[in-house]
Parts: structure tokens; sequence; C-alpha cells
């Protein structure tokens, strides 16, 4: 429609206006399972763990996070995280810790270490270096802490876990590279590391709620595996670099 009485028309134009949607691109993870049996046998085993609802609310919100970021890097780094979370829970709600010595015991040996290491220290650097070192109880990393979980799960549901285990060194170092700022080159590999943190994530948060006799995501699976056939093929004498 066209208007004005001055020098200049003025053109008015009709613009539909739609509600905002979320584009595809975000949407939700793909859930196939029963969903009445998932949410019965979930919220049971949700009972038992009432006093670790903040931890599992961010270990889930993590999980989901990492579909819904643009950014493949930030998708890796909220999806590990999740899964520290979710095992941070396991190991509240079964009375472990982290350190791999007791801590009273690891007083005297660490004073004893300490001891004998300064001395051989040649400059203030290293004896500072030293004492910082040997004064921390030592802890498991985080592999170890999954690696305790997933031996926790029933054999029947473990296969799985265990076999993205294999691999899911490469996984936390990537994370770790991102959020020390160091550049991710390999741009499949970090696809495909996402994707093993986000099934890696479903198998143990699912053995969790008792649910690990669920199908999990077939063509993300697939996806991996392929890939860490190629890089085994690829470490064998004569393979292709």
């Amino acid at each position: 429609m066209r208007s004005g009485g001055g020098k200049h028309d003025v053109i008015w134009h009709s613009v539909k206006l739609d509600p905002r949607e979320r584009a595809l691109d975000h949407a939700d993870p793909p859930f196939l399972a029963p969903t009445e049996t998932y949410l019965a046998k979930g919220a049971t085993a949700l009972l038992a763990l009432e006093g670790k609802r903040e931890l599992l609310h961010a270990a889930a919100y993590g999980y989901a996070s990492s579909y819904t970021s643009g950014v493949m890097e930030t998708g890796l780094t909220l999806c590990v995280e999740g899964i520290e979370r979710l095992v941070e829970a396991f190991e509240q709600s079964r009375g472990l810790t982290r350190e791999t010595v007791e801590k009273k015991r690891w007083n005297s040996l660490g004073k004893a270490a300490r001891k004998l290491a300064t001395p051989l220290a040649e400059t203030p650097t290293e004896r500072q270096a030293i004492e910082r070192a040997l004064s921390m109880v030592p802890t498991m990393t985080l592999i170890e802490r999954i690696t305790r979980m997933v031996a926790a799960i029933r054999p029947a549901w473990r296969t799985l876990a265990s076999e993205l285990l294999e691999r899911a060194p490469a996984m936390i170092k990537m994370r770790n590279d991102i959020v020390h700022g160091r550049m991710v080159e390999d741009i499949n590999a970090l696809r495909i590391e996402l994707m093993r943190a986000q099934v890696l994530f479903e198998r143990i948060w699912l053995a969790q709620l008792k649910c690990g006799d669920f199908r999990g995501s077939g063509w993300p699976l697939l996806a991996i595996r392929n890939h860490d056939a190629d890089v085994n093929a690829r470490a064998e004498p004569g393979g292709s670099s």
C-alpha cells in the first residue's frame, strides 16, 4: 500500500509474524526407548538418589546442552562435565572418594618423601615444585573414576560402556586441550569424541537409573566404531598414516 501527501511516498508492507520455533539443528536429543518403562524404573531409582538431585540435574543439563550448542568444542566440554557430575553423584551415593591413598597415611608418606627429595633440588623453584607435588594427596584421574563406576554396573549392561572407555582418554585429552585454549585441528576427531561422550553418558546414566537394558544410539555408535577401527589400523605396523 502506498501513501503520502508530501515529497516522499511511504510504502507499507504486510508481514506475517510466526511464533518462534527451535531450529532443527537444535532439536532435543532423540529418545527412542519405551518412555513409560523408563519413567517408572527411573523414578524408583531416583528416590534412592534424592540427596544428589543437584548433581544429577547438573549432569543431565550438561548432556542435553551438548546437543544444543552450536560449537562442537563447547558441546564436548559440556558433555564431559556432565559425565563428571554423574560420576560424582555415584561416588557420593556409594561413600567413595577420589584419593588413591588415605589422607592420614599420605601425610606421613609425603613428609618422608619430601625429606628425601628436597635436598636434591638445585633451585628454589625446584624445591617449591617438590613441596607442592608431595603435599597433595594423590587422586584418581577422571578416566579411573569413570572406569570404577562402569565396573559397578550390572555385567550385562557393562559391555558397551567398557568398549567406549577404551579410547576415552583421547576424549578427555581433547576436552582438556579445549579448556586450556589449544586448537583442535582434526574436526572429524572432534565430532567423534563429542559423540563418544554423549553415548558414554547415556549408558552410565541409564545404568544408574536401572534402565541399562534399553538400546543405545545406533548411528553414533557405528560412527565411533568405524573411527576407532581406522585409528587402530593406522597404528599397526605397515598401516597408513
